[in-house]
């Protein structure tokens, strides 16, 4: 009998265990690969549904956002701690934006429902009409002032494009026009909300002016706050023709260029962080402020950024909170980040004006020389009217007309 010497079994056993091995590390690395690629894959769907999701916040399209909302959720496990609390963020702003009361807003016949603004809750007393927004105290009842509100219910979620150039360069509907205008004219009741009786009423018969100032003070941060983000540019842009034709005796005009002045302040003081708000390349020569407001304005890009619109959102928020009752304490009194001041009271407001407009001239020098600005001579179509005057003819404050009031 032939006989196979040790040491050669051996050698055949080695090579074994080494074919062996091999294919067991070559289907390790198989698996391996495999799992890399799902990996990839589940990531990257995260991140598709995380930018459909945001998006959907920034369209207002509450459908789809519901809609979007669980394949976003389901994949915050591959997604950034910042992505995943956004995600975390539009939920609970879509809930302030559209709460459960929203459907009541554009009812044909009069109704009251508990409305909440800013974390308090009051009775809204609603009544439709054909004005395009109002507010007015009726009475009193249980120690608390009665008002009542009232806007166009026709336009409330209506699709149809809202008229106008500032309307179309944004592509704005009549809907979020109408969003804009309930949450203003809700915001009317922070004072209410917030003081005892006999104090708003003394601030009502004593001090009417200051008193209409700061309803349009807060109202207006309550639109941009509550509202959604196409309501917030909506907001904004109803503001332009006023601002331009600068009627110092409107408490609206007051109130928008001091929250101008609030957004221009942090556009220039973060400027890396608003890619989508265009500033001018000269500086204005007269009212630089105002004037730089009205640039900024009307040369927005066509829709925020996300992170933009969370920034303003959440700014507004924090100053309404920690300032917000600070402005009706000081009788008008709007300070800026830096400690300038803006008072809503424009007999006490003029040498405040002057401060205001130098230091603006000074950091938009700056952002020129750094070429963070728009060129002098840049030909960018601008979404309002380039001779910086208002061609819209109508105030919105009565009758049914929304034409003019974003431009034409």
């Amino acid at each position: 009998m032939h006989q196979v010497s040790p040491d050669r079994i051996g050698g055949k056993f080695i090579y074994l265990i080494l074919l062996v091995s091999f294919f067991a590390v070559m289907a390790t690395c198989s698996v391996g690969a495999g799992q890399v690629a799902d990996l990839q894959k589940s990531k990257q769907d995260a991140l598709a549904a995380y930018k459909k999701f945001t998006q959907d916040y920034l369209n207002d399209d509450w459908t789809a956002l519901k809609k979007d909302l669980l394949p976003a959720t389901l994949g915050m496990r591959y997604l950034t701690a910042q992505e995943i609390n956004d995600i975390q963020y539009i939920k609970a702003a879509a809930t302030e934006c559209r709460p459960s009361w929203w459907p009541q807003t554009h009812s044909s016949s009069n109704i009251s429902f508990r409305a909440t603004i800013w974390g308090r809750s009051f009775m809204a007393n609603y009544m439709p009409s054909g004005m395009l927004g109002v507010q007015a105290p009726v009475g009193i009842r249980n120690g608390r002032l009665m008002v009542i509100v009232s806007w166009q219910p026709s336009l409330i979620d209506n699709p149809d494009p809202l008229p106008g150039k500032l309307a179309k360069v944004h592509h704005l509907t009549k809907g979020n026009m109408g969003e804009a205008i309930v949450w203003h004219e809700l915001g009317h009741n922070y004072i209410s909300v917030n003081l005892p009786i006999g104090q708003v009423i003394q601030l009502y018969e004593d001090h009417l002016l200051l008193y209409q100032h700061l309803q349009e003070f807060y109202a207006d941060m309550t639109s941009l706050y509550h509202g959604s983000p196409k309501a917030r540019l909506a907001l904004m842009l109803l503001r332009v023709p006023g601002m331009r034709m600068n009627d110092s005796s409107d408490p609206h005009v007051r109130a928008s260029l001091a929250i101008g002045s609030l957004i221009l302040w942090n556009v220039l003081a973060h400027r890396d962080q608003w890619p989508s708000v265009h500033l001018p390349g000269k500086v204005p020569a007269t009212d630089v402020a105002r004037n730089t407001i009205l640039y900024m304005y009307t040369h927005l890009a066509p829709q925020l950024t996300f992170r933009e619109d969370r920034h303003l959102r959440e700014y507004i928020g924090k100053f309404i909170r920690t300032r917000g009752e600070a402005v009706l304490r000081e009788r008008g009194t709007v300070v800026l980040p830096n400690g300038l001041q803006f008072k809503l009271m424009v007999a006490e407001d003029r040498q405040l004006k002057i401060t205001r407009d130098n230091w603006v001239k000074a950091q938009l020098k700056k952002l020129i020389a750094a070429g963070k600005t728009d060129k002098p001579d840049a030909t960018k179509v601008s979404s309002g009217d380039k001779s910086g005057k208002s061609s819209g003819k109508g105030s919105g404050k009565k009758g049914g007309g929304i034409g003019g009031l974003i431009g034409h």
